[in-house]
């Protein structure tokens, strides 16, 4: 069974946003939702905070996704869930071409191991980008 959107974490929520859409993507999002796109990072919080207040912005995020990831949805929902925790936790998910994909693949998986799977996979992204970030502040 599919998990909606509405009953995602705020940092899965996030994660979907970021990896998903760059900020002039994600402002035609907020725009053809009706509003008015601030400028920057806080563009992602807006927008996840009309899927927390909107029904029709979630149907429509969802819709959208589905559609760009049809395959992969398919792909995952059909993979065994120790292989999806073993992608999940040793996969060096900076190459992978399509990592949006993966998470709105994975997070639309109703199944308690793919959600811990996720979960682990959210904590790795997480501790690369501040040990990236980390090393771009130390040379400034």
């Amino acid at each position: 069974m599919a998990v909606p959107l509405k009953h995602m974490s705020d940092e899965v929520v996030q994660a979907i946003l970021a990896a998903n859409f760059d900020p002039a993507a994600l402002n035609n999002r907020l725009v053809d939702a009706g509003q008015v796109p601030k400028e920057g990072p806080v563009a992602f919080s807006q927008a996840k905070s009309l899927v927390r207040s909107s029904l029709d912005f979630r149907a429509r995020l969802t819709g959208l996704l589905d559609r760009l990831h049809f395959d992969r949805i398919r792909d995952l929902f059909d993979e065994d869930e120790d292989l999806l925790l073993c992608f999940c936790t040793l996969a060096d998910f900076r190459r992978c071409k399509d990592l949006g994909g993966v998470i709105w693949a994975l997070a639309r998986d109703g199944r308690p191991p793919v959600k811990a799977a996720l979960e682990i996979l959210l904590g790795r992204v997480h501790r690369q980008a501040y040990r990236a970030w980390q090393g771009v502040a130390s040379q400034a």
